[in-house]
């Protein structure tokens, strides 16, 4: 089986996921009438599955998902789970998945996740009108599903088989007491909240549909416009969430962003960025961190990402025309910003 490579992102009550903003000033986005569009309603509570499995029949309980879950099983235990041994039969890592599945601190995990997610209704609600959305502007595409998991803290979501995974281990909001004990920055921290779930999510499976320049070498601008199209489909499809919400920005955030526009701009031009090829030189303005390196005190991380957003929105509105799908299979950076008369 040829794997595709993974596509990585006290309890407090749920609150409402999407709560509609005007304060980034963006332009409404189009809500076509999708009440129509066939979804696939598949849930997958794998976690609830896997960790109601008795401790004396461990073997015979991951045998039978194995066979429930033919190509998601083997997936999760060796790429989520990370387990040794795997591809020697279930026998030889029953043990293991006996101690996490039933270590005192692992049940008190998935004890944690229930409190928030034991319903996972809210989620599934919004989740389900995203692929009304999809389903409308993708309609060759199969349609996904979506899955819940637990994985030590592994990886928030994955995209894989037309299934959307949703880590529910990694959202249990930033003073969850044993997050501290990875080490997680701050900054991240404060993403591993209830209302990122459905955004995540949205932007794992639209990443999925767009080739990573970095696959094929890579300019910085070339990677801005890449951010730029996975965001800009993204907020199609929650087309009732803040724009902002998208790159966990808080409305400061987004207005420094749209404040210092233009001298964003020409820090890029100046600085010879926008055609720089080392990928390590450049990552600073597209990765996580605490702030956009370079950037004068107030900017927020991945400024280069909300760079292209801006860029492929431009181009959008400057070539209506042009489908989602013709967007997706340009690969030239270099034209889009052209076509898009993107001059702050």
């Amino acid at each position: 089986m040829v794997y595709k490579y993974l596509k990585i992102y006290s309890l407090l009550a749920v609150l409402t996921v999407f709560m509609v903003s005007c304060s980034n000033d963006e332009p409404p986005r189009p809500k076509p009438d999708v009440s129509k569009v066939d979804i696939d309603n598949t849930l997958i509570r794998f976690e609830q599955e896997m960790f109601s499995i008795p401790a004396d029949s461990i073997e015979q309980g991951l045998t039978a998902l194995s066979l429930k879950y033919p190509e998601l099983y083997p997936f999760y235990i060796n790429f989520i789970m990370s387990i040794p041994d795997s591809a020697s039969g279930v026998a030889r890592y029953a043990p293991l998945m006996r101690e996490i599945i039933h270590y005192k601190d692992m049940r008190e995990l998935y004890d944690s996740t229930q409190v928030l997610y034991g319903d996972f209704s809210p989620y599934v609600k919004d989740f389900h009108q995203a692929f009304r959305y999809y389903g409308h502007y993708f309609p060759e595409n199969p349609k996904p599903k979506l899955m819940t998991f637990i994985a030590q803290f592994g990886p928030r979501t994955f995209y894989y088989e037309n299934t959307l995974g949703i880590g529910v281990d990694m959202y249990l909001t930033e003073g969850f007491k044993y997050y501290p004990s990875f080490d997680f920055p701050n900054f991240f921290l404060k993403r591993l909240n209830p209302q990122n779930i459905v955004p995540d999510g949205v932007f794992t499976i639209v990443q999925d549909l767009i080739e990573d320049p970095m696959k094929r070498g890579s300019r910085l601008l070339d990677m801005m416009v890449y951010y730029g199209k996975i965001y800009y489909i993204s907020s199609l499809l929650l087309p009732d969430m803040p724009v902002n919400k998208l790159f966990y920005y808080s409305d400061e955030n987004w207005k420094w962003c749209k404040d210092n526009e233009k001298e964003i701009w020409s820090f890029y031009i100046d600085g010879e960025w926008l055609y720089h090829t080392q990928f390590n030189d450049y990552r600073k303005f597209l990765d996580d961190a605490p702030t956009t390196y370079g950037m004068p005190q107030g900017a927020p991380d991945r400024v280069g990402r909300w760079t292209g957003y801006k860029i492929v929105q431009q181009f959008m509105k400057e070539n209506p025309e042009t489908t989602l799908q013709e967007l997706i299979a340009m690969k030239d950076g270099q034209k889009i910003l052209k076509m898009s008369g993107y001059k702050p």
